[in-house]
């Protein structure tokens, strides 16, 4: 027995070592924390000459957009995250949705609208379109009635970016909403959405600036009266943007 005992010692010493390193690391370098989102209510409302109309509120898992003439009948799903750690320690972030596509036209996607919070204002939080902080989407081909994978931000890459962002706007938030909206004409059903936080520190620390310049679709689109979109530039740049209409005469000129 006590050569038994003997023996033994060693191999404990390493285990417990080994346990302490473990804990010593994930203390170092964090880690990355699934977070489930807990809905908060579908809303549908409807869009007409800029004038948004709430009509109904319920608990469906449902979103979808459908556009009559002028009008926008629109189904959102809003979700709350609460973030777990403060936001300086975030150094990257990515949602992921899983979705099955019930009708539309592919390529079909979602649009992932992000409302900063902190306790407070995510008790009380009241939808008006277009007061988002930022907008992430994906848009790619969905096979009807086929469970499917929804992930921004889309393509990846931009994760870091999205976490240096958020804590250089909204550096105190404790809470995180987000709003579920897809495509005019098509439908999906949420079956489940998670944000993933990632505090390990391996990320870089800045901004990535892009190497090419680039122009993001607009959102909506079509639209009435008002859409957005984006654009990357690999150097700090003066921009001229010039609106055409459909007969392609200039409507609008901006000067950054």
């Amino acid at each position: 027995m006590i050569v038994q005992r003997g023996k033994s010692m060693p191999h404990r010493f390493a285990l417990a070592l080994l346990a302490a390193i473990a804990i010593l690391f994930s203390l170092s370098f964090g880690d990355v924390i699934e977070v489930p989102a807990q809905p908060l209510y579908t809303l549908e409302y409807q869009w007409l000459h800029l004038v948004f109309t709430p009509i109904d509120t319920t608990q469906s898992d449902t979103i979808w957009a459908i556009h009559q003439a002028d009008t926008y009948r629109i189904r959102d799903r809003f979700y709350r995250f609460p973030l777990p750690t403060p936001m300086s320690d975030c150094h990257a972030f990515y949602m992921r949705a899983q979705t099955t596509f019930l009708s539309g036209d592919e390529p079909t996607g979602l649009s992932f609208e992000m409302f900063p919070c902190d306790s407070g204002e995510a008790d009380l939080f009241s939808f008006y379109p277009n007061t988002y902080w930022g907008q992430l989407y994906t848009y790619h081909e969905c096979p009807l009635g086929i469970p499917d994978v929804h992930q921004v931000p889309w393509p990846p890459g931009d994760e870091d970016y999205m976490a240096w962002l958020l804590n250089h706007d909204c550096p105190h938030i404790t809470d995180l909403i987000v709003n579920l909206d897809t495509w005019n004409g098509d439908a999906h059903l949420i079956h489940s959405f998670s944000l993933f936080w990632d505090t390990t520190g391996l990320s870089s620390p800045g901004p990535p600036m892009p190497v090419t310049f680039d122009i993001s679709p607009c959102y909506p689109n079509p639209f009435n009266g008002v859409t957005a979109f984006e654009l990357s530039l690999p150097t700090a740049s003066r921009v001229t943007v010039t609106v055409f209409d459909v007969l392609e005469h200039i409507s609008k000129t901006f000067d950054s």
